[in-house]
Protein backbone atom coordinates (compact mmCIF):
# COMPACT_ATOMS: atom_id res chain seq x y z
CA UNK A 1 0.00 0.00 0.00
CA UNK A 2 1.74 3.38 -0.86
CA UNK A 3 0.34 6.27 1.79
CA UNK A 4 0.62 9.90 0.44
CA UNK A 5 1.18 12.87 2.99
CA UNK A 6 0.76 15.95 2.83
CA UNK A 7 2.49 17.95 6.41
CA UNK A 8 2.37 22.21 6.20
CA UNK A 9 4.84 23.19 8.27
CA UNK A 10 6.11 27.55 9.22
CA UNK A 11 9.60 28.07 8.20
CA UNK A 12 11.78 29.93 10.68
CA UNK A 13 15.23 30.33 11.49
CA UNK A 14 17.67 27.49 13.16
CA UNK A 15 20.82 27.29 14.99
CA UNK A 16 22.94 27.96 11.53
CA UNK A 17 24.62 24.86 12.02
CA UNK A 18 22.84 22.91 9.14
CA UNK A 19 25.88 24.58 6.44
CA UNK A 20 29.15 22.87 8.15
CA UNK A 21 27.36 19.68 7.87
CA UNK A 22 25.69 19.52 4.87
CA UNK A 23 29.12 20.08 3.07
CA UNK A 24 30.99 17.14 4.88
CA UNK A 25 32.46 15.21 2.48
CA UNK A 26 30.84 11.70 3.76
CA UNK A 27 27.57 13.26 4.18
CA UNK A 28 27.81 14.89 0.40
CA UNK A 29 28.58 11.70 -0.61
CA UNK A 30 25.85 9.73 1.22
CA UNK A 31 23.55 12.05 -0.09
CA UNK A 32 23.85 11.49 -3.58
CA UNK A 33 23.88 7.93 -3.36
CA UNK A 34 20.86 7.37 -0.94
CA UNK A 35 18.41 10.60 -1.67
CA UNK A 36 20.19 11.33 -5.37
CA UNK A 37 21.71 14.91 -4.78
CA UNK A 38 24.39 16.68 -3.56
CA UNK A 39 22.93 18.98 -0.86
CA UNK A 40 22.97 22.86 -0.42
CA UNK A 41 24.82 24.07 1.90
CA UNK A 42 22.84 24.72 5.08
CA UNK A 43 19.33 23.27 6.22
CA UNK A 44 15.91 24.40 6.22
CA UNK A 45 13.90 24.48 9.31
CA UNK A 46 9.42 23.91 9.45
CA UNK A 47 7.72 24.00 12.39
CA UNK A 48 5.11 21.40 12.18
CA UNK A 49 2.02 20.19 14.63
CA UNK A 50 2.24 17.96 17.57
CA UNK A 51 0.57 15.30 15.74
CA UNK A 52 2.88 15.36 12.65
CA UNK A 53 5.86 15.49 14.47
CA UNK A 54 4.97 12.50 16.41
CA UNK A 55 4.22 10.86 12.97
CA UNK A 56 7.58 11.51 11.02
CA UNK A 57 9.64 10.20 14.34
CA UNK A 58 7.47 6.81 14.37
CA UNK A 59 8.26 6.14 10.58
CA UNK A 60 11.99 7.49 10.30
CA UNK A 61 13.33 4.31 10.42
CA UNK A 62 12.23 2.79 7.30
CA UNK A 63 14.36 5.61 5.32
CA UNK A 64 17.74 5.92 4.79
CA UNK A 65 20.85 6.41 7.07
CA UNK A 66 23.28 8.62 7.13
CA UNK A 67 26.20 6.62 8.67
CA UNK A 68 29.53 8.91 9.76
CA UNK A 69 32.68 7.34 9.40
CA UNK A 70 33.61 8.35 13.16
CA UNK A 71 32.13 8.17 16.46
CA UNK A 72 32.67 11.78 16.75
CA UNK A 73 29.20 12.34 14.43
CA UNK A 74 26.12 10.55 15.04
CA UNK A 75 23.43 8.47 12.82
CA UNK A 76 20.75 10.02 10.64
CA UNK A 77 17.96 8.72 9.43
CA UNK A 78 16.83 10.16 6.01
CA UNK A 79 12.79 10.01 4.51
CA UNK A 80 13.03 11.23 0.67
CA UNK A 81 10.24 14.27 0.58
CA UNK A 82 9.31 17.22 -1.31
CA UNK A 83 8.95 20.86 -0.70
CA UNK A 84 6.82 23.15 -2.66
CA UNK A 85 7.67 20.80 -5.38
CA UNK A 86 11.44 20.56 -4.79
CA UNK A 87 12.95 17.33 -4.40
CA UNK A 88 14.26 17.56 -0.92
CA UNK A 89 15.12 15.40 2.16
CA UNK A 90 14.21 15.65 6.09
CA UNK A 91 16.97 14.90 8.39
CA UNK A 92 16.41 13.23 11.43
CA UNK A 93 19.67 13.24 13.98
CA UNK A 94 19.64 11.32 17.14
CA UNK A 95 18.15 11.87 19.63
CA UNK A 96 20.78 13.41 21.84
CA UNK A 97 21.55 16.10 19.39
CA UNK A 98 18.15 16.78 18.17
CA UNK A 99 17.65 20.58 18.83
CA UNK A 100 14.19 21.20 18.00
CA UNK A 101 10.56 19.50 18.75
CA UNK A 102 7.63 19.73 16.30
CA UNK A 103 10.26 20.09 13.73
CA UNK A 104 11.22 19.03 10.11
CA UNK A 105 14.87 19.61 9.27
CA UNK A 106 15.44 19.53 5.37
CA UNK A 107 18.02 19.59 3.29
CA UNK A 108 17.71 20.25 -0.76
CA UNK A 109 19.50 20.86 -3.90
CA UNK A 110 18.83 24.35 -3.76
CA UNK A 111 18.85 27.72 -1.38
CA UNK A 112 14.94 27.09 -1.01
CA UNK A 113 14.20 30.48 0.16
CA UNK A 114 15.63 31.80 -2.77
CA UNK A 115 13.79 29.32 -5.48
CA UNK A 116 10.61 29.56 -3.72
CA UNK A 117 10.97 33.27 -2.99
CA UNK A 118 9.94 32.52 0.94
CA UNK A 119 11.19 33.92 4.03
CA UNK A 120 10.81 33.76 7.93
CA UNK A 121 7.04 32.42 9.09
CA UNK A 122 5.98 31.82 5.44
CA UNK A 123 4.00 27.90 5.35
CA UNK A 124 5.40 25.60 2.82
CA UNK A 125 4.45 22.01 2.03
CA UNK A 126 6.01 19.06 2.67
CA UNK A 127 4.90 15.92 0.67
CA UNK A 128 5.93 12.38 1.36
CA UNK A 129 4.97 9.22 0.24
CA UNK A 130 5.59 5.95 1.69
CA UNK A 131 4.90 2.38 1.07
CA UNK A 132 3.96 -0.29 3.87
CA UNK A 133 2.45 -3.18 5.05
CA UNK A 134 -0.68 -2.43 6.91
CA UNK A 135 -1.79 -4.45 9.75
CA UNK A 136 -5.14 -3.20 9.74
CA UNK A 137 -8.55 -2.32 7.72
CA UNK A 138 -11.05 0.11 9.12
CA UNK A 139 -14.15 0.21 7.14
CA UNK A 140 -16.82 3.06 6.79
CA UNK A 141 -20.75 0.70 6.82
CA UNK A 142 -23.21 2.21 4.65
CA UNK A 143 -22.43 2.34 1.11
CA UNK A 144 -18.52 0.53 1.92
CA UNK A 145 -19.67 -2.74 3.64
CA UNK A 146 -23.43 -2.69 2.83
CA UNK A 147 -25.38 -1.42 -0.67
CA UNK A 148 -28.16 1.24 1.21
CA UNK A 149 -27.24 4.76 -0.18
CA UNK A 150 -30.26 4.71 -2.18
CA UNK A 151 -32.53 4.05 0.97
CA UNK A 152 -32.05 6.97 2.70
CA UNK A 153 -33.80 8.58 -0.22
CA UNK A 154 -36.36 6.39 -0.05
CA UNK A 155 -36.85 6.52 3.47
CA UNK A 156 -37.03 10.02 3.29
CA UNK A 157 -39.29 10.35 0.58
CA UNK A 158 -41.42 8.05 3.00
CA UNK A 159 -40.86 10.41 5.63
CA UNK A 160 -41.98 13.58 4.04
CA UNK A 161 -45.07 11.91 2.28
CA UNK A 162 -46.23 11.16 5.79
CA UNK A 163 -45.94 14.87 7.08
CA UNK A 164 -47.27 16.37 3.87
CA UNK A 165 -43.76 17.59 2.57
CA UNK A 166 -42.41 17.80 -0.67
CA UNK A 167 -40.45 14.96 -1.57
CA UNK A 168 -36.73 15.42 -1.15
CA UNK A 169 -34.41 15.84 -4.06
CA UNK A 170 -32.30 13.02 -4.51
CA UNK A 171 -29.44 14.77 -5.12
CA UNK A 172 -29.60 17.05 -2.15
CA UNK A 173 -29.61 13.96 -0.30
CA UNK A 174 -26.25 12.34 -1.40
CA UNK A 175 -24.86 15.67 -0.90
CA UNK A 176 -26.16 15.04 2.46
CA UNK A 177 -25.08 11.66 3.10
CA UNK A 178 -21.43 12.86 1.11
CA UNK A 179 -20.38 15.68 3.85
CA UNK A 180 -22.10 13.77 6.97
CA UNK A 181 -24.48 16.81 7.07
CA UNK A 182 -27.63 16.69 9.21
CA UNK A 183 -30.50 14.63 6.99
CA UNK A 184 -33.06 17.00 7.53
CA UNK A 185 -31.48 19.55 5.86
CA UNK A 186 -32.40 17.54 2.85
CA UNK A 187 -36.34 16.73 4.15
CA UNK A 188 -36.93 19.94 5.74
CA UNK A 189 -37.06 23.55 4.26
CA UNK A 190 -35.31 25.65 6.13
CA UNK A 191 -38.27 28.93 5.94
CA UNK A 192 -41.05 26.39 7.07
CA UNK A 193 -42.66 27.80 10.34
CA UNK A 194 -41.80 25.50 13.26
CA UNK A 195 -39.05 23.58 11.69
CA UNK A 196 -37.98 22.59 15.19
CA UNK A 197 -41.02 20.71 16.29
CA UNK A 198 -41.16 19.43 12.57
CA UNK A 199 -37.71 17.71 12.43
CA UNK A 200 -38.78 15.83 15.96
CA UNK A 201 -42.27 14.11 14.31
CA UNK A 202 -40.04 13.24 11.47
CA UNK A 203 -37.42 11.71 13.93
CA UNK A 204 -39.85 9.68 15.39
CA UNK A 205 -41.42 8.55 12.36
CA UNK A 206 -37.80 7.30 11.40
CA UNK A 207 -37.26 5.27 14.26
CA UNK A 208 -40.32 4.09 13.65
CA UNK A 209 -39.78 2.86 9.66
CA UNK A 210 -35.85 3.46 9.29
CA UNK A 211 -34.25 -0.21 10.97
CA UNK A 212 -37.03 -2.30 9.70
CA UNK A 213 -37.21 -0.65 6.06
CA UNK A 214 -33.10 -0.83 6.15
CA UNK A 215 -33.20 -4.26 7.02
CA UNK A 216 -35.83 -5.55 4.45
CA UNK A 217 -34.37 -3.95 1.45
CA UNK A 218 -30.30 -3.55 2.24
CA UNK A 219 -28.20 -6.08 2.23
CA UNK A 220 -23.78 -6.65 2.43
CA UNK A 221 -22.20 -6.19 -1.02
CA UNK A 222 -21.35 -9.50 -2.42
CA UNK A 223 -17.81 -9.37 -3.02
CA UNK A 224 -17.92 -8.39 1.55
CA UNK A 225 -17.39 -12.18 2.73
CA UNK A 226 -14.59 -13.58 0.38
CA UNK A 227 -12.61 -9.72 0.35
CA UNK A 228 -12.88 -10.06 4.63
CA UNK A 229 -12.22 -13.86 4.68
CA UNK A 230 -8.83 -12.90 2.19
CA UNK A 231 -8.00 -10.09 4.86
CA UNK A 232 -7.83 -12.28 7.72
CA UNK A 233 -6.26 -14.96 6.36
CA UNK A 234 -3.17 -12.43 5.25
CA UNK A 235 -3.21 -11.49 9.11
CA UNK A 236 -4.63 -8.46 8.89
CA UNK A 237 -6.81 -6.99 12.01
CA UNK A 238 -10.29 -5.97 10.42
CA UNK A 239 -13.02 -3.05 11.94
CA UNK A 240 -16.09 -0.94 10.94
CA UNK A 241 -17.52 2.47 12.21
CA UNK A 242 -20.57 3.32 11.56
CA UNK A 243 -23.21 6.27 12.48
CA UNK A 244 -25.74 4.51 14.40
CA UNK A 245 -25.28 2.53 16.97
CA UNK A 246 -28.63 0.52 17.19
CA UNK A 247 -28.08 -0.18 13.29
CA UNK A 248 -24.82 -1.93 14.36
CA UNK A 249 -25.54 -3.78 17.45
CA UNK A 250 -29.08 -5.33 15.57
CA UNK A 251 -29.26 -4.90 11.97
CA UNK A 252 -25.62 -5.09 11.06
CA UNK A 253 -25.17 -8.47 12.82
CA UNK A 254 -28.74 -9.65 11.02
CA UNK A 255 -27.36 -9.02 7.68
CA UNK A 256 -24.37 -10.77 7.78
CA UNK A 257 -26.48 -13.34 8.91
CA UNK A 258 -29.20 -13.36 6.44
CA UNK A 259 -25.62 -14.52 4.07
CA UNK A 260 -24.48 -17.32 6.51
CA UNK A 261 -22.27 -14.76 8.32
CA UNK A 262 -20.94 -14.28 12.09
CA UNK A 263 -19.99 -10.79 12.09
CA UNK A 264 -18.08 -10.69 15.36
CA UNK A 265 -16.19 -13.36 13.56
CA UNK A 266 -15.28 -11.26 10.14
CA UNK A 267 -14.51 -7.63 12.54
CA UNK A 268 -12.28 -7.62 15.31
CA UNK A 269 -13.74 -3.90 16.51
CA UNK A 270 -16.98 -2.10 15.42
CA UNK A 271 -17.45 1.34 17.10
CA UNK A 272 -20.92 3.07 16.14
CA UNK A 273 -21.69 6.67 17.11
CA UNK A 274 -22.28 7.93 19.51
CA UNK A 275 -19.68 6.83 22.05
CA UNK A 276 -18.23 8.68 24.53
CA UNK A 277 -17.17 11.99 23.83
CA UNK A 278 -15.95 11.42 20.29
CA UNK A 279 -16.76 13.70 18.02
CA UNK A 280 -17.83 12.58 14.23
CA UNK A 281 -16.26 12.40 10.99
CA UNK A 282 -14.42 14.68 9.33
CA UNK A 283 -12.77 14.22 12.55
CA UNK A 284 -10.71 11.31 13.07
CA UNK A 285 -11.79 10.82 16.59
CA UNK A 286 -13.74 7.30 16.16
CA UNK A 287 -10.82 6.05 13.86
CA UNK A 288 -7.94 6.48 16.64
CA UNK A 289 -10.37 4.83 19.06
CA UNK A 290 -10.35 2.12 17.24
CA UNK A 291 -6.60 2.10 16.65
CA UNK A 292 -6.48 2.38 20.12
CA UNK A 293 -8.54 -0.57 20.62
CA UNK A 294 -6.47 -2.60 18.44
CA UNK A 295 -3.29 -1.72 20.02
CA UNK A 296 -1.77 -0.24 16.83
CA UNK A 297 -0.53 2.94 15.28
CA UNK A 298 -2.86 4.41 13.23
CA UNK A 299 -0.33 4.51 10.41
CA UNK A 300 -0.28 0.94 10.49
CA UNK A 301 -4.00 0.96 9.09
CA UNK A 302 -5.65 2.17 5.96
CA UNK A 303 -9.38 3.21 6.34
CA UNK A 304 -11.61 2.42 3.70
CA UNK A 305 -14.59 4.27 2.93
CA UNK A 306 -17.38 6.06 0.44
CA UNK A 307 -17.47 9.32 1.04
CA UNK A 308 -15.43 12.47 1.20
CA UNK A 309 -15.48 12.97 4.74
CA UNK A 310 -14.28 9.17 5.31
CA UNK A 311 -11.12 10.25 3.22
CA UNK A 312 -10.97 13.56 5.38
CA UNK A 313 -11.01 11.84 8.60
CA UNK A 314 -8.77 8.64 7.42
CA UNK A 315 -6.17 11.20 6.23
CA UNK A 316 -6.56 13.35 9.51
CA UNK A 317 -5.59 10.59 11.33
CA UNK A 318 -2.40 9.58 9.78
CA UNK A 319 -4.11 6.53 7.79
CA UNK A 320 -3.40 5.58 4.59
CA UNK A 321 -7.16 5.99 2.81
CA UNK A 322 -8.99 4.12 0.20
CA UNK A 323 -12.14 5.06 -1.57
CA UNK A 324 -14.23 2.89 -2.79
CA UNK A 325 -17.08 3.74 -5.38
CA UNK A 326 -20.16 1.52 -4.17
CA UNK A 327 -21.40 4.54 -2.17
CA UNK A 328 -22.07 8.37 -2.59
CA UNK A 329 -18.96 9.79 -3.91
CA UNK A 330 -17.39 9.69 -7.56
CA UNK A 331 -14.28 9.08 -8.30
CA UNK A 332 -13.67 13.00 -9.06
CA UNK A 333 -14.50 13.52 -5.37
CA UNK A 334 -12.42 11.03 -4.62
CA UNK A 335 -9.25 12.26 -6.25
CA UNK A 336 -10.11 15.85 -5.65
CA UNK A 337 -9.65 14.86 -1.54
CA UNK A 338 -6.42 12.52 -2.61
CA UNK A 339 -7.48 9.47 -1.34
CA UNK A 340 -4.19 7.23 -1.65
CA UNK A 341 -6.38 4.81 -3.32
CA UNK A 342 -9.40 4.75 -5.73
CA UNK A 343 -11.25 1.43 -5.84
CA UNK A 344 -14.41 0.01 -7.99
CA UNK A 345 -15.71 -2.18 -5.45
CA UNK A 346 -13.80 -3.80 -2.09
CA UNK A 347 -12.33 -6.34 -4.23
CA UNK A 348 -10.02 -3.92 -5.47
CA UNK A 349 -8.39 -4.14 -1.94
CA UNK A 350 -6.56 -7.35 -2.57
CA UNK A 351 -4.65 -6.87 -5.18
CA UNK A 352 -2.85 -3.80 -3.51
CA UNK A 353 -3.32 -4.72 -0.23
Amino acid sequence: MIQHIKVRGELFSGLVKGSEFTQLDWVKRQMIEKVGFEPFPGTINLRISAEDFVFFMAIKDSGETLIPPSPQFCDAKLLKVSINGIDAAAVFPDKEVWAYSNTLEIMAPVFVRKTLEVREGDILIVDYERRFAPKAILFDFDGTIVDSIRLFYEVGKEISMKMGLHEPNEEKVHEIIEFGKSPWDAFIPEDIDDRQKIIEKGKKIADEIFLETYEKNCNIFHDVPEVLKTLHERGLKTGIITGNKPKLRGTARRLFAKNGLDMEELFDIALAYPYKNLRPKPFPDYLLKACEKLSLAPWECVYVGDSITDIQAGKAAKMATAGVLTGVSTQEDLFREAADLIIKNLSGLISII
